[in-house]
């Protein structure tokens, strides 16, 4: 036969409810913080106050999980991740301006971690709008641009590198040699990073001694140009002032190998 405890007190209805009663309370409360929290934390985002937003959505994060709502944890745990992986891509974009490739090859390992954690969390829903969905699809894939720090970084580099090759090349056509050679120098370090070809590094050096007779030849001419305005009929200048000059212009002329224009040098040096 069975026989009851006659020690354990009976439980009394009206106690069972009231609990029931302020659990749920309870839980009401933390989902309505958990929402209040979240949407400040997506209004701080939106004014680019990155440590308030993460300070609400710790703060939303516990309300979440005190309700149960797995919903808004997967929610939250994304958007922190995404927030930790934009201010990473400001980072990496930093560090190759500056070309500092090592410290970005850095950013770029976290920026893999952190983007593979924001796929785990980020979820589809079927309430989910059209815009939402198309952004989690994208969200989801972010972290594949990183899936090869080294190969992506080396990447960046090359990729800067021709731009600067480009931008040289614009720089040499308007004849402004010392900004072409700055940029011809950055091209080179960021090919050299990038491990580029031989065809990438044969450019640079072309360009490189494009620059250099370019503007030999042009300081030649310009020189001459000055020297033939002081022999113009009524205007005389020091004899040893002229020979300077010309000897100047001759050596640069040399130097860009411009045998035409060593030719009129030597005419102009007779006519002194």
């Amino acid at each position: 036969l069975r026989t009851e405890d006659l020690s354990s007190p009976v439980k009394d209805p009206a106690s069972l409810e009231r609990q029931e009663f302020r659990f749920t309370k309870k839980r009401r409360e933390a989902a309505t913080r958990s929402d209040v929290l979240f949407a400040r934390a997506q209004i701080h985002i939106t004014n680019t106050r990155w440590e308030d937003a993460r300070r609400d959505l710790v703060d939303a994060l516990g309300a979440a999980e005190e309700c149960g709502d797995q919903r808004r944890q997967l929610e939250i745990k994304a958007l922190q991740c995404s927030i930790t992986g934009n201010l990473l891509q400001e980072k990496i974009q930093k560090t190759r301006e500056r070309r500092r490739f090592g410290k970005c090859l850095h950013y770029v390992r976290e920026a893999l971690k952190i983007f593979l954690m924001l796929s785990s969390y980020t979820e589809v829903y079927r309430d989910n709008s059209l815009r939402e969905i198309e952004k989690k699809e994208r969200d989801k894939k972010i972290y594949l641009t990183y899936e090869d720090p080294e190969r992506c970084v080396k990447t960046y580099a090359r990729e800067d590198g021709a731009r600067s090759v480009a931008t040289a090349r614009e720089f040499l056509t308007i004849n402004e040699f010392d900004s072409a050679n700055a940029f011809l120098a950055d091209a080179k370090a960021c090919f050299d990073f990038a491990g580029a070809s031989a065809l990438e590094r044969r450019e640079v050096d072309r360009l490189k001694r494009e620059a250099f007779v370019k503007e030999h030849k042009t300081v030649g001419w310009e020189l001459m140009k000055g020297v033939a305005r002081e022999l113009v009929p009524g205007f005389r200048a020091p004899h040893g002032f002229l020979r300077t000059k010309v000897q100047e212009a001759r050596a640069h002329l040399e130097k860009a190998e411009d045998a035409a224009g060593m030719r009129a040098q030597e005419q102009l040096e007779r006519l002194q």
